[in-house]
C-alpha cells in the first residue's frame, strides 16, 4: 500500500473518531434512505426567507428563536415538525420548500477550506473552485474512491443549491419520498 494511501486513511480515520467534516474525496457515495437520523439529531436554522414562507403557510408555532436565530420547531421526541414515518421511512412534510440546510445535507459546500485538507476537499465546478465536506454522521454514506454519480451528479447538484439558487432536487435527496403528498399544499405566490 503506497504512504498516501495509508496516510490519507489515518486522515479520514482521526476526522470520522472527532466527528470533523470529512472532505469529500473520501466519499464513495451517498444515498438519502430516509432513516430520518438528521431530522431528528440536528436543529434546522432557517433563512430569513425560509422562515417567511413557513410561517405564512404554516404559523409562528411551527418555528422557533434563540439568541436572535430561527430554527424549525422540534417535537418532545426531538424530531422535527415536519418529520412524518411511514413504513419505517422518515419523510419530510416540507418537501415542497424544504430549507437549506436539509436540502444540503450531510454535505457542506464553502468557498474557502474552512475545515482544512484543501487537496482533498477542492471541487473545480465551472471556472471556480469550491471545497465539498460531509457530516461523517450520516448513515448513507460510503467510504473509497469517489464514484461517477457523487462526483458529476451529486455534488454538481449541491453546489447549484448553494451557490447558484436551485430548489429542486434529484440527486441529493431520498428516492423513496417521491408520491408521499405533503399535508399541505405548496405557498402559491400571487404577483400583481
Amino acid at each position: 500500500m503506497p504512504l498516501q494511501e495509508d496516510s490519507q486513511r489515518q486522515i479520514l480515520r482521526s476526522l470520522i473518531q472527532a466527528g470533523k467534516p470529512v472532505p469529500w474525496r473520501f466519499i464513495h457515495d451517498w444515498r438519502c434512505y430516509a432513516c430520518g437520523e438528521c431530522c431528528t439529531r440536528y436543529l434546522v436554522e432557517l433563512k430569513p426567507i425560509e422562515y417567511a414562507e413557513i410561517a405564512h403557510v404554516y404559523g409562528y408555532s411551527y418555528v422557533t428563536t434563540n439568541l436572535g436565530k430561527v430554527y424549525l420547531r422540534r417535537r418532545p421526541d426531538g424530531s422535527c415538525v415536519f418529520l412524518y414515518r411511514a413504513n419505517g421511512r422518515g419523510l419530510c412534510g416540507l418537501q415542497h420548500m424544504k430549507p437549506e440546510a436539509c436540502r444540503l445535507w450531510p454535505f457542506i459546500p464553502c468557498e474557502t477550506p474552512n475545515f482544512g485538507y484543501p487537496e482533498l476537499a477542492y471541487y473545480k465546478y465551472g471556472r471556480r473552485l469550491y471545497y465539498v465536506y460531509v457530516v461523517p454522521a450520516c448513515p448513507g454514506l460510503s467510504y473509497g474512491e469517489p464514484s461517477e454519480r457523487l462526483r458529476e451528479k451529486v455534488i454538481p447538484e449541491i453546489l447549484d443549491m448553494k451557490f447558484r439558487g436551485r430548489t429542486r432536487q434529484k440527486y441529493s435527496t431520498s428516492s423513496l419520498g417521491l408520491g408521499y403528498p405533503s399535508r399541505y399544499p405548496p405557498l402559491t405566490i400571487l404577483r400583481i
